[in-house]
């Protein structure tokens, strides 16, 4: 009977653990950041960046950074179309950096709290959401 009780005891456990490890990471689910700084780089190197305070702003792309947490990862080779990078920094000092590549499947990499460094994403809302924020020649044109 109690090799019975440990045996099921066990199994939970490592159920329990297999679950989370599968789990999609957390985006920072808490409060949206202060601000968000974003890069847009084109193919040649050259940068146009803005700091984005704008809470309307902020609060989309937080929902876009979040939304990603319920996205299978995807697998594609890099890109050298240029790229977007964004740093979200949250209250108390810390941050999730998210690159998105402009060209080829568009792969988005996560890194900060949470976020495997193995894993990336695919998502055209998000590249959208910050094309709007630059001129058109900084844009995926998605």
């Amino acid at each position: 009977m109690k090799i019975w009780l440990l045996a099921v005891v066990i199994a939970g456990g490592l159920f329990a653990a297999g679950s989370a490890l599968l789990k999609p990471p957390p985006a920072k689910l808490g409060a949206d950041p202060d601000a968000i700084v974003l890069t847009s780089i084109n193919a040649q190197g050259a940068t146009l960046t803005q700091t984005i305070h704008e809470r309307s702003v902020i609060r989309q792309l937080s929902g876009d950074l979040k939304r990603l947490a319920s996205i299978a990862p995807s697998s594609c080779t890099r890109s050298d179309q240029g790229r977007y990078l964004a740093v979200f920094g949250y209250p108390g000092g810390g941050s999730t950096t998210l690159t998105a590549e402009k060209g080829g499947c568009q792969r988005i990499t996560i890194s900060g709290e949470g976020w495997p460094a193995d894993r990336s994403w695919s998502d055209p809302t998000l590249l959208r959401d910050f094309d709007a924020l630059f001129p058109p020649s900084w844009q995926t044109g998605v």
